[in-house]
């Protein structure tokens, strides 16, 4: 058995013209293969693609890269690069998988630069079992195997159970190896309950602070990395936190101090699972399932490796791993695997409409038999019916047919290009006459992912936007869905207040919420290219920038883009007229020449328009209430015979027939829980709050309420 380096140099991967699958661990020199490989493609005047998992990492894999391939140039593709050269400009393009299915729906346009790429790498090939995201992998490798087949691929896993089979789809050499050159020493420790486990963590990590070494500590909620970091912080400990709720520029400091020896422990969630070069010394495992789709999992074999893999991925590091778990957990299960088989998300429907769209898009599809013959070719040999896919389109209205042949209709195109879903592009249709921006936020809130909770203490707030926002959609629904109103209230709050201040009233973090404008405004602008309007434009922009709607208006005068629209409203101007109107000598910290520009162009605009594009009606009468309780009076009683003790992560709640542990997520592990939002133990924990609504329970049960039962 031998290391992916070694492996690489025996079977001539730089020489002979083969796909290649490199099946070995983190750590055994996967990237090492793939920089030699490439080396040997840009001494010969090719261009290389890299697939990164994600778009955070993209501009520290294009930094490593850069020093390995100098004197060539490197260049990161994200959203997130302000200033990036032209796909021509580059050697080696790094970029997302979402990214490269875009190219390769509209090849034909980026042929010119696209056809000198003679490698392609893609990592973490196991991804293209994500359900979200394995679609756009799997699409664009199909693709590129289609319009480049002179191309190489070399697609790397460390984790993945049916890694034969990903070669044998890709027609590449299946090199595997279990070798890795720090190898793993794993620490498997076994509790009975959640406070073992706590008092567990604890313990192993001061231990492994005592000997010197570096952690990375994995817990599956920020709020519990947050907690433990803030803990370890507070008793002396160099110790941060690490999750998607930081902003980039939070992550990438605390990475630094972490590769500089200034940090020592790590508190993280998943986020430093997948790719990033973070050598430490000891992972520790401090939770082994995770709370989604309304019930707790465990965390599969695949992830567990994946992130035990951040261990000592330096020769000469030791490399331990320790995994603290319940009995109901079963960590031991962890050493003995194997990984999990990965799947095809083109198995589903949503990922095989959307690979038809590009592919029909890409000029690859034109009639039904080769519809069947691309789904054939694919990964997942889907047992969907192409029929019956193609069918679907064609009622969508995203397909039509003439004379056998396929075509994308306007819908299919704008759906294609935006990798969004049908309904979502839609969507747009369903706005009311007159719609104000707070009815696009209510229409376009289904398809969009993120916050769909408040916390109690929120939800009076919720009741003032609901009554007094702007909305022909609530004007005339008699009661709204609640998780729309809550998303939709917070893109209202992160246009009219900002990303920070919003973040801060509503108790989430600001990433979120950007994440949240981003993901708004890809839909809004979907809209637009199906059916443009002047408030659509206007919605986009304050999605885009986080302005108001009266402040959006600057971006529609000529020669005033996003940026500096925002810089205007920095310095105080409300809108177009506003602007129109200034004395320049007011504008200092613009040039004499730009504001005389845009002082003429804005009075332009305004003469453009019949009516202030900013007003919308008033807020209509609107007395039904919004939120209905969900508390069941039993279960409330019996709240109060149980006691509650706060825990690092969350509470632990006794006096029933056994302890239950309900994290600050408000999630509890009992069996009722699944049943109902708010068990007992949930409801003893907002008691022991003394949160919200439940402040006055005496008015809630009568007479009886009995705090002194309760455990400070």
């Amino acid at each position: 058995m031998f290391s992916a380096a070694t492996l690489a140099q025996q079977h001539q991967v730089f020489n002979l013209p083969f796909h290649v699958l490199l099946d070995t661990p983190t750590g055994s020199g996967k990237t090492w293969v793939a920089c030699e490989a490439a080396k040997g493609v840009l001494e010969e005047g090719g261009k290389v693609i890299v697939l990164t998992p994600l778009k955070a990492l993209a501009q520290e894999i294009a930094e490593d890269w850069a020093d390995r391939c100098a004197p060539f140039v490197v260049q990161a593709y994200t959203r997130d690069q302000l200033k990036v050269r032209r796909y021509a400009g580059a050697d080696v393009l790094v970029m997302t998988p979402e990214r490269l299915d875009l190219i390769t729906r509209q090849w034909r346009r980026h042929h010119k630069w696209l056809s000198r790429v003679r490698l392609l790498i893609a990592d973490e090939l196991q991804l293209i079992g994500d359900p979200e995201r394995g679609a756009h992998y799997e699409g664009a490798l199909c693709r590129i195997k289609t319009i480049l087949p002179l191309c190489r691929i070399i697609a790397m896993t460390a984790t993945c159970g049916n890694a034969s089979a990903l070669a044998q789809w890709l027609g590449a050499i299946h090199l595997q190896s279990q070798v890795r050159p720090v190898p793993l020493e794993w620490d498997v420790r076994c509790v009975n309950n959640g406070a073992a486990k706590d008092a567990q963590i604890n313990n192993t990590v001061v231990q492994g602070l005592a000997d010197g070494r570096q952690l990375l500590v994995f817990f599956r909620s920020r709020a519990r990395a947050v907690t433990w970091a803030a803990n370890f912080a507070a008793a002396g400990y160099a110790a941060q936190c690490h999750h998607a709720g930081l902003t980039p520029e939070e992550r990438q400091a605390t990475e630094l101090s972490f590769r500089k020896g200034e940090t020592r422990l790590i508190c993280c969630t998943g986020t430093l699972e997948l790719g990033i070069n973070l050598p430490c010394d000891q992972v520790v495992l401090a939770d082994l399932s995770h709370y989604e789709h309304g019930a707790w999992e465990a965390l599969s074999v695949n992830t567990v490796w994946q992130r035990a893999g951040r261990a000592g991925r330096r020769v000469g590091q030791t490399a331990l791993v320790t995994l603290i778990g319940t009995r109901q957990e079963s960590p031991k299960r962890y050493l003995k695997g194997p990984f999990e088989k990965i799947g095809s998300a083109l198995n589903q429907p949503r990922g095989a409409l959307l690979f038809l769209l590009g592919s029909i898009e890409a000029g690859l599809i034109s009639r039904p038999a080769q519809a069947e013959r691309a789904m054939q070719r694919t990964f997942a040999q889907t047992k969907l019916r192409t029929t019956n896919l193609l069918q679907q389109l064609l009622q969508e209205g995203a397909l039509q047919e003439e004379a056998g042949q396929l075509k994308l209709t306007e819908l299919g195109r704008v759906a294609s290009r935006t990798l969004l879903d049908l309904g979502a592009v839609k969507a747009g249709g369903l706005l009311p006459v007159g719609a104000t921006a707070f009815d696009y936020f209510m229409t376009l809130a289904p398809f969009v992912s993120g916050p769909s909770a408040l916390r109690d203490q929120d939800k009076p707030l919720l009741e003032a936007v609901y009554a007094q926002v702007p909305s022909r959609k609530l004007d005339q629904e008699e009661a709204p869905n609640q998780i729309t109103l809550i998303r939709a209230a917070l893109l209202h709050g992160a246009c009219e207040l900002g990303d920070e201040e919003a973040a801060q009233l509503y108790g989430i973090y600001p990433f979120q919420l950007k994440s949240l404008r981003e993901q708004a405004a890809r839909v809004v602008g979907a809209w637009q290219n199906l059916q443009p309007t002047q408030k659509g434009r206007l919605v986009r922009a304050m999605l885009e920038t986080g302005l108001n709607l009266s402040a959006a208006t600057l971006s529609l005068i000529s020669g005033i883009g996003r940026v500096t629209s925002l810089k205007l409203a920095q310095h105080g101007i409300k809108d177009a007229e506003d602007l129109a109107q200034r004395d320049p000598s007011e504008l200092t910290a613009f040039s004499a020449l730009q504001v005389a520009r845009w002082q003429q162009a804005a009075q332009a605009l305004i003469k453009t328009f019949d009516e202030d594009p900013a007003r919308e009606i008033p807020a209509g009468q609107r007395n039904h209430m919004v939120w209905n309780s969900e508390v069941d009076p039993q279960r409330l009683r019996r709240a109060l015979t149980l006691k509650v003790q706060a825990a690092p992560n969350g509470f632990w709640v006794s006096g029933g027939e056994q302890p239950h542990f309900v994290s600050q997520e408000d999630h509890c592990d009992c069996a009722d829980h699944l049943r109902v939002k708010h068990c007992k133990h949930v409801l003893a924990v907002k008691l022991y709050a003394k949160e919200s609504h439940f402040n006055r329970l005496s008015d809630i049960i009568g007479a009886g309420a009995g705090e002194g039962i309760l455990e400070k």
